[in-house]
């Protein structure tokens, strides 16, 4: 990441791929090589999980991407150095690829915690060309003018998307990112999210014999506190074939819910999710100090880095699959 914008130009007219930090579409292409610029407060912020400028529930997503898999190239550190020291010596965040000691140097390297071989890269432009594929004869209310996405295709749009990330980011956990694709939105399938969702249609449409994830245009939905992050979370946490890690990606892949929870106790209905996968009703309760136990303890397993870069990863996807 450069931080003066000099700099910044030189790069960009030899290499077409730099983005800006304050540029939302980039957190959407974890796999595409690119140069994010930007300037300390910006950047800091952001790694730091404070979101200068960000939605708070996008905090954790920019954590995820700007600890993981970069390099830092910057002016000034001087200023910057005892927080990168503090940061290093409690988790082992930075590595400094040169010595600032001693002298002032023009650019300092400053290299992440997570380093992966993610093969061949294309420029961010590409991707913000790329339109996903089309939904082929999406249903529509006649009259209305609106399309509607079943909950099995959103779901089965955004594990195709994770694949697809996750092939170019060879990480070892493709597995729980493909099945917590796949179980995102499970929590949809209430009946409180469907009643919402299925507002101002006539009780006997035959759209309310499917469970839907989305409605375009989007209409404002009058969930009574329901959040079908936390309670999908909490059913994948509770079931015996969903593994922890499983269960907090979908927790949080909104960015809302991390370690801290209400008390959950709810019923999801039979729902199918595309995949030829069908979950059967199930009934469940989540403790907030069990929800404390099981998170503290994927904390003290992967560390914050990795497990927010997870977390990104299964969100970028989500974004692309919703763009549909």
């Amino acid at each position: 990441m450069i931080d003066d914008e000099k700099e910044h130009e030189l790069i960009k007219s030899i290499n077409d791929s730099a983005i800006s930090v304050t540029d939302s579409k980039w957190v959407a292409s974890p796999e595409r090589r690119v140069i994010i610029t930007g300037t300390h407060d910006q950047l800091f912020s952001r790694a730091m999980n404070r979101g200068y400028g960000v939605r708070q529930p996008r905090w954790s997503m920019h954590f995820g991407l700007l600890n993981n898999d970069s390099m830092w190239i910057m002016r000034g550190i001087e200023p910057l150095w005892n927080g990168l020291e503090e940061l290093h010596e409690k988790y082992g965040a930075y590595r400094v690829a040169s010595n600032i000691r001693g002298g002032r140097a023009q650019s300092i390297p400053i290299r992440r915690l997570f380093d992966s071989d993610s093969g061949e890269y294309s420029d961010i432009e590409e991707f913000m060309r790329e339109k996903p594929p089309p939904i082929i004869n999406p249903p529509r209310v006649p009259g209305t003018g609106e399309v509607w996405v079943s909950l099995a295709d959103h779901l089965s749009q955004t594990v195709d998307m994770i694949a697809g990330i996750c092939a170019k980011i060879p990480l070892g956990f493709t597995q729980e990112l493909a099945r917590a694709a796949r179980y995102h939105d499970w929590a949809k399938s209430h009946p409180v999210f469907q009643r919402a969702l299925l507002a101002g249609l006539a009780e006997d449409a035959d759209m309310r014999r499917t469970h839907w994830a989305k409605r375009r245009p989007r209409i404002k939905l009058v969930l009574d506190r329901y959040f079908h992050d936390l309670v999908g979370g909490c059913a994948m946490a509770c079931s015996e074939t969903s593994s922890h890690l499983e269960a907090y990606l979908v927790m949080t892949h909104h960015g809302k819910y991390h370690c801290r929870i209400p008390r959950v106790s709810q019923r999801l209905p039979e729902t199918p999710l595309g995949g030829g996968i069908t979950e059967k009703e199930t009934s469940f309760e989540m403790d907030p100090k069990r929800w404390a136990r099981i998170s503290g303890s994927l904390y003290g397993r992967h560390g914050p880095f990795m497990l927010a870069y997870l977390e990104s990863l299964l969100r970028a996807a989500d974004i692309r699959a919703s763009a549909t």
